[in-house]
This record gives structure tokens, sequence and C-alpha cells, in this order.
């Protein structure tokens, strides 16, 4: 078998081989062998990167094991859970009122003012996605309310809508 010359990428060792022996793959593997070791220059040439690439598979290998057992032990995270929890827990503290004033701030009065100013906002908004859902059903197909509902009709909905 003709070699190419050793400086030459071990790539290029490789095609030689397989050529040499038409893609017969025991065959190039065995001839390639055979001329590293009859072959000391090109056994000098081409060890250092088949040790590196053997050793970059051995880690790579030992990595994985590793990173597999982390994978498969418990951990306890409930002392962490109870430290977040906590702090979770004393921001609702700062859960804001209307008007901006902190819920660790307020007093009886001004919260239940906050919950009926939340309740008008929850009950402004429900009327308005009943609303909403009446106009859709009008609409149907067509692209524009417009083309589709009279100012009149919007009106009506919307006074049908509002105590359901």
């Amino acid at each position: 078998m003709m070699m190419p010359n050793t400086a030459e990428k071990p790539s290029a060792l490789t095609r030689a081989a397989w050529q040499a022996h038409a893609g017969d793959m025991p065959g190039a593997v065995t001839a390639l062998y055979n001329e590293m070791l009859a072959t000391p220059a090109m056994l000098n040439e081409i060890m250092p990167q088949v040790l590196r690439a053997w050793c970059r598979v051995q880690i790579e290998q030992h990595v994985g094991m590793i990173r597999a057992a982390s994978l498969r032990q418990r951990h306890d995270y409930s002392n962490r859970s109870a430290r977040l929890q906590g702090v979770f827990m004393a921001t609702l503290f700062d859960f804001p009122l209307p008007g901006g004033k902190r819920l660790g701030d307020a007093n009886a009065f001004e919260i239940r003012e906050g919950a009926a100013a939340y309740q008008g906002t929850a009950d402004d908004a429900a009327h308005k996605a009943r609303w909403l859902a009446r106009v859709a059903e009008r609409v149907g197909r067509k692209n524009r309310v417009e083309g589709a509902v009279k100012l009149a009709e919007l009106e009506a909905l919307w006074t049908e809508s509002e105590h359901e």
C-alpha cells in the first residue's frame, strides 16, 4: 500500500487506506494499523493525536457518569423552600392598596375601602367581559363591529349585560 507523507493530516492517511482497499473497512483499518506500526515516523506523528482523542473520550465518559450520578441524588430543598416561603409571605405586607398604601401599614377601615375598590374594578371588568361576549355573538363572521351592529344595539347590549 502506498501511504502519503507522514506530515499529512491523519484524514489524508485514512482516505488513502480507504481508497487502497476499495471501501473494505476491516482491510483498511488493518492496513493503516500495520503501516503505523512499521513506520516509526508515522507512529510518532499520529500517536499524540490518538492519545489526546482517547483521553478526551475517557474524560467525557467520566464526567458523564458524575453528572448522571448527581441527577439521581435527591436534594433536600425543604430548608430553602421554607426560607423562600418566608420571604414571599413577608412581601405580602407590601401588597398595594388602591392609592398606593402598603397593606402592612393600613388599618381595618383602609383595608375595607381597598377591598371595595378592587371589587368595583372586578365588577366593572366582569361587566365589560359579558358585554364584549354578547357583541362578539352579534358580529358573527363579519370583520368589523361597525358593519354588523348599530350603535343602539351596542347600547342595549351594554345595559343588558350590566347586572347579570
